[in-house]
């Protein structure tokens, strides 16, 4: 590394984040923007519009997002409709390495670069494109092959799939000079097939996008709030919900918001239950202060939910499995309430006819994103971990 320059800093991913459409983007743009004070950062991703785009996401932190192949294009649109889940990634980790014009910007880039950032597995293949050798750190959002094996399941292409992402994920974790995990249960499977160190680096809210709401005062109808883009356990928790939860709290509002409930058809929508599809973030922090209660239903997945850090920001009192608040240092009766899937209607039936455990639990809760799950606080562990690799600050 040059004296006299911020160190440089190249993150492959395989899709762009200057529109947070969900918990992968949000993470990530929010991580780097904490740290761009600290390096010079450029997002290197692949997009389906037909041009080269170059933004600027925050001062120090830039992406460029080159357009995917005409071959890839059309891999994707035979491959994709064969699933009722993407693979929109998967075929991405299959022709990146192809694509003339984002192999010779990533060769461009990373002659510059003093540290490699691969956000999930999917630009692997483009490691060995670099002219020399470079220090790299994989960042894992989910452990890739776990998840990919529960969602690929009944694919035709399950097997042939399945074996890229493991390549792909055995590959940085051998080449890794670090590796980020976001729950201590994800890095434990790493630290099993690795040597190489592995830090955990949770998911977090920017708290002071929501303002702290006293949840003393009791709705006529109690609402309660569920928050999902239109990922598999996502909407598995969304079928929870509406067989499940609506149908036994008849007296309760439920909300669902985000892109989770594309496809859901009107007639399998309980009347108690309002679909609000993608809304504005103005929207959803005005239903998120009006709400009584959130709910976090998560059976399935890796990783763990932003969602969950929003609640608490937003001062929410939560009702969540035991798998929803995997990542999180919290106790149940605590921070939220956790209960398991028989328990689940009772759990939040009981919280919400306690006004003083709702507005315990919705103290407590935003005190702890304000705490602990702050971007700034939690990417400094990241950003330490990426200075170690560049040989220090200069």
């Amino acid at each position: 590394m040059r004296r006299g320059r911020k160190p440089q800093v190249l993150i492959l991913n395989d899709y762009p984040v200057d529109r947070v459409e969900g918990g992968g983007a949000q993470r990530i743009r929010s991580l780097y923007e904490a740290m761009a004070d600290r390096f010079e950062l450029h997002l290197l991703c692949l997009t389906d519009g037909a041009h080269l785009k170059e933004t600027s996401l925050a001062p120090g932190f830039r992406q460029t997002a080159v357009p995917k192949t005409g071959r890839h294009r059309k891999t994707q649109s035979l491959t994709v409709p064969l699933s009722a889940y993407s693979v929109e990634d998967v075929i991405s980790l299959i022709w990146c390495a192809m694509n003339d014009e984002l192999r010779h910007m990533f060769r461009r880039l990373a002659d510059e670069a003093d540290v490699l950032i691969f956000e999930h597995v999917y630009m692997a293949p483009l490691r060995v494109a670099a002219s020399r050798e470079i220090p790299v750190v994989y960042s894992a959002q989910n452990v890739e092959y776990l998840l990919k094996s529960q969602l690929l399941r009944g694919h035709p292409f399950e097997a042939d799939l399945l074996e890229g992402i493991d390549a792909a994920e055995a590959d940085l974790l051998e080449s890794a000079a670090g590796v980020v995990a976001v729950s201590d249960e994800d890095a434990a499977y790493f630290r099993e097939r690795t040597k190489n160190p592995v830090t955990v680096v949770g998911n977090g809210v920017d708290s002071a996008q929501f303002l702290a709401v006293d949840r003393r005062a009791k709705a006529t109808v109690p609402e309660v709030v569920f928050i999902g883009s239109c990922h598999p356990p996502n909407v598995e928790a969304m079928g929870f919900i509406l067989s499940q939860l609506a149908p036994r709290c008849p007296g309760v509002l439920f909300r669902v918001i985000g892109s989770v409930s594309h496809g859901l058809r009107s007639d399998e929508v309980p009347g108690n239950v309002e679909i609000t599809g993608v809304i504005s973030s103005e929207r959803k922090s005005e239903m998120l202060r009006r709400a009584t209660a959130a709910v976090n239903p998560m059976f399935s997945g890796s990783g763990s939910n932003l969602k969950l850090a929003e609640y608490f920001a937003a001062s929410l009192p939560v009702v969540s499995t035991p798998f929803g608040a995997r990542g999180y240092a919290v106790t149940d009766g605590i921070h939220l309430r956790i209960a398991g899937g028989e328990a689940f209607a009772d759990a939040l039936q009981s919280l919400l006819q306690s006004p003083e455990e709702q507005a315990s639990l919705s103290a407590s809760g935003r005190a702890l994103a304000e705490r602990d799950l702050c971007w700034t606080s939690l990417s400094k562990r990241y950003a330490d971990l990426i200075e170690r690799l560049t040989g220090g600050s200069n």
